[in-house]
């Protein structure tokens, strides 16, 4: 009878040594530490395991990442990018893949494809966020002009003409930093090139971005300059928030990442979103894209810690925390945003979504599509290049590393 209560307790001595893990995360989301320290509460009380959360700066985040899964010293868990971003880490070997996990399940393909090896097909990671691109407005402004959110892009025109004869701003947007200008003209432009059915079109080789559709969708970009700040190729990115946050501009189109920033730096900031519609058709849609995922380093000490960990990281139940507390889409199955704009933008995506086409696509080579098209913007609104210069540029680029799946 002894015997067997010292076997017991060895045993219970030993589980908890084997439970209570230590276990390290990196990030580049240094703005997000207090809210992943408290998130991080849940599962360490649950399970014993002591997480460190640490977080480095955006712009050093890659390479320091990328030399130390090189060394065997990276985390035991890292944040990873999301497409042709974190390719070079699976082809390298560095990610442990997670097929069969059971968080998996939680997740539509077509956000774990964001994560997955091009080869093989095999995930590497569980995403953590959704971003939605959309048109946030100032509900005050709009209030004062009488006016309210579109619904036919001739209506929209008319909101940037008030808006502007009343002295403002229709639309805050900074042409300096171009890899802001994808993403515009995805917000306006996307509906006029036709959305995922075009998408789908390049994908197999039937279109082309010298289509006279995707044309219209940078004479689009061109036609809503006389609405964009003066000299808009001089104004940088926190110029171009400064600007709506301030209510000198009526409009930001942007991803769904800017509410929680634009409401910290102005929390009387009152807000709105709408889906641009499109010219012509006027159906308005939301492209979106996965932002990234967290991953098993294989420098892990503890791999099958580490994958209990990241399985817990693509549950319902940190999903939640996740929305909750930083005002981000999440995109585990089961998860609602308890915060009214981000439920609005939830349902702008739901109602009409299409890919952000040229990163979730076209990030797989170099030059990469937000690149060629973000450089051209900027020459199309310096009328350096025209709407058709800029489409065939795009396709003669991305021609040179892209091969289209029905070729």
């Amino acid at each position: 009878m002894r015997l067997r209560t010292i076997a017991s307790l060895l045993a219970a001595l030993w589980l908890g040594l084997a439970t209570a893990q230590s276990l390290d995360m990196w990030s580049w989301r240094t703005e997000d530490i207090d809210a992943y320290n408290r998130i991080l509460e849940a599962y360490e009380g649950a399970t014993g395991a002591d997480v460190t959360f640490e977080a480095f700066l955006n712009t050093e985040y890659n390479t320091l990442v990328a030399t130390s899964l090189q060394a065997n010293e990276a985390a035991d868990v890292v944040q990873t990018r999301s497409y042709g971003g974190v390719m070079p880490w699976i082809d390298g070997g560095y990610l442990v893949p997670l097929d069969g996990q059971p968080a998996l399940d939680n997740y539509l393909p077509e956000a774990l494809g964001a994560v997955s090896s091009r080869e093989t097909g095999e995930v590497f990671g569980v995403p953590f966020a959704v971003q939605v691109l959309t048109v946030f407005y100032n509900k005050d402004i709009f209030d004062e002009l009488g006016l309210s959110e579109p619904t036919t892009w001739d209506e929209f025109m008319a909101i940037n003409e008030t808006i502007l004869d009343a002295g403002m701003i229709p639309i805050s947007l900074t042409g300096k930093d171009s890899w802001m200008l994808p993403i515009f003209h995805s917000v306006v432009g996307a509906g006029t090139y036709g959305g995922q059915d075009f998408v789908e079109g390049i994908l197999d080789g039937t279109r082309t971005f010298e289509d006279p559709a995707f044309v219209e969708s940078l004479r689009t970009v061109k036609m809503l300059q006389p609405y964009l700040p003066p000299d808009v190729t001089g104004v940088g990115y926190a110029d171009s928030q400064a600007l709506f946050i301030n209510g000198l501009a009526a409009m930001f189109p942007g991803g769904s990442w800017e509410g929680a920033y634009f409401r910290a730096q102005n929390p009387d900031l009152n807000l709105g979103v709408f889906s641009v519609p499109a010219r012509i058709t006027n159906d308005a849609m939301a492209s979106w894209f996965v932002d990234g995922a967290w991953a098993v380093s294989t420098s892990a000490d503890d791999q099958e810690a580490a994958l209990d960990f990241v399985n817990w990281l693509g549950s319902p139940e940190f999903g939640q925390a996740f929305t909750d507390e930083l005002a981000q889409i999440s995109p585990i199955a089961g998860v609602t945003p308890s915060d009214p704009l981000l439920s609005d933008i939830v349902d702008l995506w739901n109602a009409n979504p299409t890919d952000y086409m040229l990163l979730v696509h076209f990030r797989y080579g170099t030059p990469s599509g937000t690149t060629v098209i973000g450089e051209d913007i900027q020459k199309l609104f310096l009328d350096d290049m025209t709407a058709e210069e800029a489409a065939a540029s795009l396709q003669e680029q991305m021609a040179s590393w892209f091969t289209p799946s029905g070729q």
